[in-house]
């Protein structure tokens, strides 16, 4: 399956994702028309689609009195996104395992031998989070399922910006650096073509990174 065309609407979509993740627009802060077509050089009617598709997507809200805002969760909402990210996840994971080829895996392990490497060295959050992000590229690639992919870029994206706008950066950068250090821990069973081994993997770790994340967050609200 090939992967994602882009067009203006997709491209604006991406970069103001990216924007959101590295904490540049926080929940509830207002999306302003304008400044998006000036930021991405593209036309009014391309942000307009942009900020309709990512309000069909839950990532922002548009109304009629307020306009675009990034979307705001409640805890509860974070922990239901949670939740969700523990199925879809160790699915990705373990559809990566069945469909993709040797050398994805061997790309997917360099990858994230560069995102660990980067998490413990670095006190850059943005380099971190790029750094996640190829290796997630890969994994994407690999399972070649655009609804998927989609469905995991929503989840993270919406974490992201809960997490920015309630955690200190030091408990961003603590809860990544103990995420990254068994990030690797599944390639074994990758290599071994055992995709129920590779996804039970991705869903204890990512069950207890989300179990001391909501304590925190629960903590801070």
């Amino acid at each position: 399956m090939p992967r994602m065309t882009f067009n203006a609407v997709d491209s604006t979509i991406m970069f103001l994702s990216e924007e959101i993740v590295e904490g540049r627009y926080l929940p509830g802060e207002r999306l302003v028309e304008s400044d998006l077509v000036e930021r991405y050089e593209v036309s009014r009617s391309t942000v307009r689609a942009a900020l309709q598709t990512m309000s069909a997507r839950g990532i922002v809200t548009v109304t009629p009195t307020h306009g675009a805002r990034v979307a705001d969760l409640t805890l509860e909402d974070a922990t239901a996104l949670y939740e969700l990210r523990n199925l879809l996840e160790p699915l990705l994971v373990a559809r990566f395992t069945e469909r993709a080829s040797t050398a994805q895996i061997h790309a997917l392990d360099r990858a994230m031998g560069r995102f660990v490497e980067t998490a413990m060295t670095s006190e850059n959050l943005r380099r971190i989070h790029r750094a996640r992000d190829e290796f997630y590229e890969v994994l994407y690639a690999g399972v070649a399922s655009r609804t998927l992919e989609q469905a995991v870029r929503n989840e993270y994206l919406r974490l992201c910006a809960y997490r920015g706008a309630h955690l200190s950066d030091e408990d961003e950068l603590r809860r990544v650096r103990h995420s990254a250090r068994f990030t690797r821990g599944m390639v074994p069973a990758m290599l071994r073509r055992e995709p129920g081994a590779a996804g039970r993997y991705s869903a204890r770790t990512l069950g207890e990174d989300g179990a001391s994340t909501l304590r925190l967050l629960g903590a801070a609200s």
